[in-house]
């Protein structure tokens, strides 16, 4: 399944209209028969809320994360390090407390970067759940065909 099927003029769609696309997929492919859809219906809504929980989480971790970072090992080894720079002459010590600094500086870029990948991931998802139904859809499908392989060999 790809996205096109969903809705190949790339509207959103929200919650209720995943389950709804989820359930129908799933019955018209065969894969689910009428009296399984309820039961399923509910597991995808619940392991759709669970996976918006845990983009949340992971958000927040990240956001703890740069903190944690900045503010408890970053920041404050900037600081000693740039009243070092202002105390030397030595330009070897200089290049050396400035490639420092800078290492410091990239790895906070770098904790930006992760919280900022995280919160678009998070954004993208309540903007939109057609990829989590796509996904949810394969990872279930191709499951079972896998395991039928297996049981045939």
């Amino acid at each position: 399944m790809t996205l096109d099927n969903i809705t190949p003029n790339g509207q959103a769609i929200t919650s209720v209209q995943a389950v709804k696309v989820f359930r129908l997929y799933m019955l018209a492919v065969g894969y689910l028969d009428k009296q399984e859809l309820p039961d399923w219906g509910r597991y995808f809504a619940e392991d759709m809320k669970f996976h918006g929980l845990e983009l949340v989480d992971r958000v927040e971790e990240e956001k703890r994360k740069l903190k944690e970072y900045s503010e408890l090992i970053g920041a404050p080894e900037i600081r000693v390090l740039r009243r070092q720079l202002l105390k030397t002459n030595d330009n070897v010590k200089r290049d050396a407390i400035e490639r420092e600094i800078d290492d410091y500086e990239s790895d906070i870029r770098e904790e930006e970067k992760y919280l900022r990948k995280a919160q678009v991931a998070l954004q993208a998802f309540r903007t939109d759940k057609r990829q989590f139904v796509v996904d949810y859809i394969n990872n279930l499908t191709q499951q079972k065909v896998e395991s039928q392989q297996l049981s045939s060999s």
